[in-house]
């Protein structure tokens, strides 16, 4: 995910083939966008990513992507945000 506060446009990188790294999709009446978004980094300590939470800040402190979104979700939650715009772009198969 690239995530860009309202009014810029963000967008999402998604697969839903099989063996994708993600287990992205879309609802049954494709209304809502079910994203995995980025996992924790492969580490010495995190020898299974999908295990852990995905990190709210790098280890400089700022924001992961993920944070931002989440920061955004809540905000926009109370009525103090106003709507994100994000673009979707599925991996269809390798190369494209």
């Amino acid at each position: 995910m690239n995530f860009k506060n309202p009014p810029a446009h963000g967008f999402v990188l998604m697969s839903r083939r099989p063996n994708a790294p993600y287990v992205d999709e879309m609802s049954p009446d494709e209304s809502e966008l079910l994203y995995e978004g980025h996992d924790a980094s492969r580490s010495a300590a995190i020898a299974n990513p999908k295990l852990v939470d995905q990190p709210m800040f790098a280890k400089t402190g700022k924001l992961t992507q993920n944070g931002e979104f989440a920061s955004w979700v809540k905000l926009c939650k109370k009525g103090n945000e106003p709507k994100a715009i994000l673009r979707v772009y599925e991996k269809l198969r390798d190369g494209i």
